[in-house]
């Protein structure tokens, strides 16, 4: 697996991967994960398209450089990508990832399809976990307590449903990158206080949009990626994941895949099971 490098508006050097062949594909991975664990997904779509998988700043191959983090940056370096990703990307954004991709097609006029696979706390109209968690989570992390501070934030995010996918995790190497993510992770989540689109912000966005929920996803989380967009977000899609929740690119990278590519059809196209025909 080879690393190509983007320079972001600030300077700072943004690894991505690139994988297969066809119209370019923009995946902005979320919290609590690297490119890494989007390339078998990549794998999938690189029979189709050209996916380009970010590793965004501070994790994976992107070194932050000790730089002062903000929300804007971050945006930046989906803009980098998005440019050299060449003519009409399709922009494909998880969890924190999908706030990201949402903001980037708001200060943009993004017009192509934009796909969020549950953006979640990134979008929600009250900053659940931030108004109520994050202090707590972050002095575990002070006190050198990462492990207890992730299971904090899966326990807060949606009760049992996520306690059982810790469980699932821990049997993968991933549990450890993740426990090593958890700075990055509270950093995002106190940044995006400050990230509240409007309705007229939404409003104007002009990309064909499509939001995918996991059904296993805990309710609360269904309805930070969801609700809050549904009726300001114009002509938007929801396509559910059946039998999965907020990883599915982890446990089922086919599937993944599948519905990526579903959510580039448009919606009369996904019903008449045919490609899509748009100029």
């Amino acid at each position: 697996m080879i690393f190509n490098e983007v320079n972001s508006a600030d300077g700072l050097s943004i690894a991505f991967v690139r994988v297969g062949r066809g119209p370019p594909l923009v995946i902005v991975h979320g919290g609590l994960t690297v490119a890494e664990d989007w390339i078998p997904v990549a794998n999938e779509l690189g029979s189709t398209h050209t996916v380009y998988v970010m590793d965004r700043r501070g994790q994976g191959r992107s070194d932050d450089a000790g730089r002062a983090y903000s929300l804007q940056r971050e945006i930046d370096d989906v803009a980098a990508l998005i440019h050299e990703a060449g003519d009409g990307p399709i922009l494909f954004g998880h969890s924190f990832g999908g706030g990201l991709a949402l903001g980037y097609a708001i200060q943009s006029g993004f017009s192509e399809n934009l796909i969020l696979y549950e953006p979640g706390h990134a979008v929600a109209d009250s900053n659940w976990f931030s108004g109520k968690y994050l202090s707590t989570a972050e002095e575990l992390l002070t006190l050198g307590r990462a492990e207890d501070a992730l299971r904090l934030i899966y326990a807060e995010s949606g009760g049992t449903a996520m306690t059982e996918e810790v469980q699932r995790l821990r049997q993968t190497p991933r549990w450890t990158l993740q426990v090593t993510l958890v700075s990055s992770l509270l950093r995002e989540i106190r940044a995006l206080e400050g990230f509240a689109p409007s309705a007229r912000d939404l409003a104007c966005i002009k990309s064909r949009v499509t939001v995918l929920v996991g059904t296993e996803t805990p309710f609360a989380m269904q309805y930070g990626s969801a609700a809050s967009l549904v009726g300001r977000i114009r002509d938007l899609s929801l396509l559910p994941i059946l039998g999965q929740g907020h990883n599915c690119h982890i446990w089922d990278p086919p599937l993944m895949a599948q519905m990526i590519l579903s959510a580039t059809k448009s919606p009369a196209a996904r019903a008449a099971g045919t490609p899509d025909q748009q100029p």
